[in-house]
């Protein structure tokens, strides 16, 4: 009985952190589709194995390594409520960030298993 108890504990303390993971994202998609970043048609989402890793896909704009940085590191007119993703992946516990852009190009940031797949979670 006690390892069901620990089991189903588990389980709700997983599925805690999956949620708390797709709202962080869910809000900053919305923070970004009321800022000056509207046209780059972001698509911010919480994906992986286990919902930490923080997936940002423009559909608006193709992306290259300085804009990438400058949007990670929150630099100048790059931020969004005075910070960058890094800094929004730190304080929700995400492991990580992937830039995604319309040619399908790929940015990873933290630790990230780079054979992972990037299954959008619910």
């Amino acid at each position: 009985m006690r390892r069901v108890t620990l089991l189903l504990a588990f389980l709700c303390a997983c599925r805690a952190g999956v949620e708390a993971h797709t709202d962080a994202a869910s809000a900053l998609a919305k923070r970004y589709t009321h800022s000056q970043f509207a046209r780059w048609q972001m698509h911010i989402r919480a994906a992986g194995t286990d919902c930490s890793v923080l997936l940002v896909e423009t559909k608006g704009l193709t992306l290259d390594d300085a804009l990438v940085d400058a949007v990670h590191d929150g630099s100048g007119p790059y931020a969004v409520d005075g910070r960058g993703m890094a800094q929004f992946a730190r304080e929700r516990h995400f492991r990580g960030v992937v830039y995604l852009d319309p040619t399908r190009r790929r940015w990873w940031r933290g630790r990230i298993d780079y054979s992972e797949p990037l299954t959008p979670c619910h």
